[in-house]
């Protein structure tokens, strides 16, 4: 059985839907749909990849085991050839979204950062810089925007 609202948000600049699948057991369990884009498709088998190694590391090693640490393989459920269903747990949050609340909650433009960067950019390198200079005006425009 679904739920019978599908959430859209927007995760790795891809517009995802989130679903809800209520189990035998009466607890719902949250599902992203996902169109398959390259990049994002073999970065997630990279890091589930990476999950499992550490996964094995952890029940190998006796501190671990008694710390009870472990990690939780994520469910991917290919649905067709470029759209994938995978389990989303709404407890974890990214870095993007504590930022992008934090922007909408305060009124702040979430790229204002990158506009200040890319502003103080142009303003201090042109194409006779060295790349040498070209390295201290970014450094010097990534502080600027830093402090703004």
């Amino acid at each position: 059985k679904f739920e019978s609202y599908v959430e859209i948000s927007r995760q790795n600049e891809q517009f995802v839907r989130r679903i809800g699948m209520v189990g035998s057991d009466g607890k719902t369990h949250h599902f992203l749909l996902q169109f398959a884009v390259p990049y994002w498709t073999r970065t997630d088998e990279r890091t589930a990849q990476l999950h499992q190694i550490f996964g094995q590391c952890f029940r190998n090693k006796i501190l671990s085991s008694r710390r009870n640490l472990w990690f939780k393989p994520t469910a991917v459920v290919p649905i067709a050839q470029r759209l994938r269903m995978t389990a989303d747990d709404r407890a974890n949050i990214s870095l993007n979204e504590i930022y992008m609340e934090y922007c909408f909650e305060n009124g702040i433009d979430p790229n204002d950062s990158n506009h200040i960067f890319q502003e103080e950019c142009k303003r201090n390198i042109n194409e006779s810089n060295s790349p040498e200079e070209k390295l201290g005006a970014k450094i010097r425009a990534y502080e600027h925007a830093c402090k703004t």
